[in-house]
């Protein structure tokens, strides 16, 4: 089993998953660095290499924020665990599902996964792009698949021929702002594909992935993620 400082090792290197997943992942190092007796000063530090490493990343940003104002202790950790189990975004999502579906998505969104996983009944096929350069979209086509749901991983220049016969476009993202989203990079040219073909472009994540505007840096924004304007998603669900 791997000890809590591989695990560190590991977490800060992942490019691979998403947010909300990283923080998931965060939290629970911190309850191994807490319950193994570590000073809050150490786990503070932890907190701020993730602020650091991941700063395009709300629900990141949130919990350095977090732990920083109300210091670790199972209160805390208890209290920040319930912010992140908030999966209302599923059933609030619903309507989107009043018929079998053919969906196409990009990157490799927790959020994503699990609606598309609450609603496996009413969906048809998944098309999944391989969202290079990372190749992200292998994983998401993988983990559906296990799922049980139909789900096909094509190139990403495979995607308006493929959205042609999709209901929609179902996306995560990182941040969502009052003007913006935030999600990796090609999400763009994807969805202005589909405002080309006229094919709806939705967005679902958790509360904890929304901040104002003025409160976060998209000018940092690196290589690997991109903001696209909320008037080019049909609508957002939280």
């Amino acid at each position: 089993m791997k000890n809590v400082h591989e695990r560190i090792k590991e977490f800060l290197q992942n490019r691979h998953s998403g947010a909300q997943q990283l923080a998931e992942e965060a939290l629970e190092i911190i309850i191994g660095l807490y319950n193994s007796n570590t000073t809050s000063s150490e786990i503070l530090e932890f907190l701020n290499k993730c602020a650091l490493q991941f700063y395009q990343m709300v629900p990141i940003i949130k919990l350095d924020e977090y732990f920083k104002k109300n210091g670790v202790n199972e209160i805390s950790i208890n209290a920040f665990r319930k912010l992140l189990s908030d999966d209302s975004y599923k059933k609030n999502a619903s309507a989107l599902f009043d018929s079998k579906k053919r969906v196409l998505t990009f990157s490799n969104s927790s959020s994503v996964k699990k609606m598309l996983i609450y609603h496996k009944d009413k969906i048809s096929e998944v098309i999944c792009c391989r969202s290079l350069p990372l190749g992200e979209g292998e994983n998401l086509s993988e983990l559906l698949s296990g799922s049980g749901i139909n789900a096909t991983l094509i190139e990403d220049s495979e995607a308006a021929r493929y959205l042609s016969s999709c209901d929609f476009i179902l996306l995560g993202a990182d941040a969502v702002t009052e003007d913006f989203i935030v999600n990796k990079i090609g999400t763009l040219q994807i969805v202005l594909t589909a405002n080309y073909l006229k094919k709806s472009v939705y967005v679902v994540v958790s509360k904890l992935k929304m901040i104002e505007r003025k409160h976060y840096l998209v000018e940092k924004l690196e290589q690997y993620f991109e903001r696209i304007d909320t008037s080019l998603i049909t609508e957002i669900i939280s």
